[in-house]
Order: structure tokens, then sequence, then C-alpha cells
């Protein structure tokens, strides 16, 4: 996926499917990995939580992660 995407593009399922794509995938997957270890210590400070808004989740990858 290239950095130069249009504000018209944020809307097209071809860029998501494509971020998606690269979270899946080779490097995409590692940051992913790793990603997901730095906010699950982050949120071991929470424990009481019930809840969690996601604010700019993007193609929901990680709203997808926090519901698991």
């Amino acid at each position: 996926m290239g950095a130069n995407h249009t504000a018209a593009s944020l809307f097209d399922e071809s860029v998501a499917r494509d971020y998606e794509q690269w979270y899946e995938q080779g490097f995409g997957s590692f940051a992913a990995r790793q990603e997901e270890a730095l906010l699950h210590r982050q949120l071991q400070g929470f424990s009481g939580a019930t809840s969690l808004l996601d604010v700019g989740c993007g193609t929901g990858h990680f709203t997808r992660w926090f519901a698991k």
C-alpha cells in the first residue's frame, strides 16, 4: 500500500483490503504482533474495564483483536 492515497481513496474498499492484507503478511504481521503485545501490556492497568473505544480503528484489525 502506498502512502499517496487521496482523500477519495479513504473510502475505497480496495485500499482497506490492501491495508488489512499488510497486517496479515510479512513485516505487517510482525508489526501487528508487536503492537498487540504493547497494547496488552498497557491494558493490564485497566483490568476492571468492561468496554473499549477504538478511535480511528481503520479496518477494524485491532478492534477484532480487542474483542478476542
